[in-house]
């Protein structure tokens, strides 16, 4: 006993100084590591996050693509066939309504898209998305020209202007507003109904 009593203040420094070294080990070597691991259980949540978000967006994109309700009105503006009967009264109301004259008009169902060449894909986004060409020969001045244009893609269904050309007949017109004959190349789209299997 008296021993310790003599080296007792030895033995208060050593517990001490003990101390004082697992408390540095905790504080240099532990206490990162803790930070580290808390930064990155941060970081999982928020890729759990940014996962479910995207997996909530792809989940939605499906639906659209399998003919499901949509939210986006370019997806109800694709007919779920060709309906190329409609598109024909389309085209002659919207050829009425500008005061062109429609001399001919050839269609071409392509059977697929070029959406992948317009967003630089390799392949296909929308496989069951296909087009339908047409190149139309139109009489009239520039301002029916151009209202038959606004009228196309203003129509419901999902139609663009991809090209046009322009020429003045020498023959015909006042030198104000003189009638052209155009060339006009545009699209529309179609979402092609899905096979069933049977």
């Amino acid at each position: 006993m008296e021993r310790i009593n003599k080296y007792r203040s030895v033995i208060v420094l050593a517990l001490l100084l003990g101390f004082v070294l697992v408390f540095a080990f905790y504080w240099l070597g532990l206490s990162p590591t803790i930070d580290k691991l808390d930064e990155q259980s941060q970081e999982l949540v928020q890729i759990e996050e940014e996962k479910q978000l995207l997996q909530n967006k792809l989940d939605e994109l499906k639906g659209n693509v399998e003919g499901q309700d949509s939210i986006d009105p370019e997806w109800d503006a694709l007919p779920q066939n060709d309906m190329a009967d409609q598109l024909i009264l389309d085209i002659r109301a919207v050829t009425a309504r500008s005061e062109a004259t429609l001399k001919a008009i050839d269609f071409q169902l392509t059977g697929e898209n070029e959406l992948h060449l317009m967003l630089n894909e390799q392949e296909t986004m929308y496989p069951r998305i296909h087009e339908i060409k047409m190149n139309a020969d139109l009489e009239g001045t520039l301002s029916q020209m151009e209202s038959f244009m606004k009228e196309l893609e203003s129509l419901p269904r999902l139609m663009k202007v991809d090209s046009f050309a322009l020429q003045q007949r020498s023959e015909s017109g006042s030198i104000a507003d003189p009638v052209l004959t155009a060339t006009i190349v545009f699209t529309s789209y179609y979402e092609s109904a899905p096979k069933n299997k049977e």
